[in-house]
């Protein structure tokens, strides 16, 4: 909109963005907040007794004591444990939550990747999919599959995709660490989409 001084030169006037854009950013931000509220554990579990939280426990253990996985300790999960179980350690504590953060911008970042920009609203879906887990293991089971969508299927703009595909990648790379059993799902969902981003 432009409008007249009293000199005759004309000035642009900006207007606000029209209520469509504000519920989009508000639902977009909502969004994000409570995945990273879903994800990352901000009142992490102590260990009490049962069978799932000794090994948990021993993993954090083995981090804080410096053993070699795959020499010292053989097991499914690795030294990124921790970010998959929640558990409390002083040890591996802001392991647990960097790790849980880059985790959690990935999801909502690659999510937000191959919503329909028309349909921002789908983004509100994603925490309340994320808190009916009770474990971790299906979202970082999806999230390679979730990624690889992400570069068939990507509508963000060239600036935003390479950030996406960054942050993606990174969480990538940490998924091996969480659990050995996430490494055939990221290298084959890696390998598909490397020709798709290249």
């Amino acid at each position: 909109m432009t409008s007249t001084t009293a000199l005759g030169t004309q000035t642009q006037v900006l207007l606000p963005h029209n209520r469509g854009d504000r519920v989009r950013g508000v639902a977009i931000a909502i969004s994000a907040a409570l995945t990273i509220l879903a994800l990352v554990p901000f009142m992490p579990q102590f260990s009490v007794a049962n069978l799932d939280s000794s090994w948990s426990y021993a993993m954090n253990v083995a981090v804080g004591e410096g053993l070699q996985f795959g020499r010292d300790l053989i097991f499914t999960y690795g030294p990124l444990a921790s970010i998959a179980t929640h558990q409390y350690f002083p040890a591996t504590d802001s392991m647990m939550i960097i790790g849980s953060l880059i985790i959690a911008a990935a999801v909502f970042l690659v999510f937000w990747g191959v919503c329909d920009k028309q349909r921002v609203l789908w983004l509100l879906a994603l925490p309340v999919l994320l808190s009916q887990s009770y474990q971790l293991d299906p979202v970082f089971t999806c999230f390679p599959l979730l990624f690889l969508l992400f570069c068939v299927k990507n509508r963000a703009s060239a600036v935003a995709e390479r950030f996406i595909i960054m942050v993606g990648a990174i969480a990538l790379g940490l998924m091996p660490l969480i659990k050995g059993n996430y490494t055939p799902a990221v290298l084959a969902c890696t390998a598909a989409a490397l020709p798709l981003i290249w």
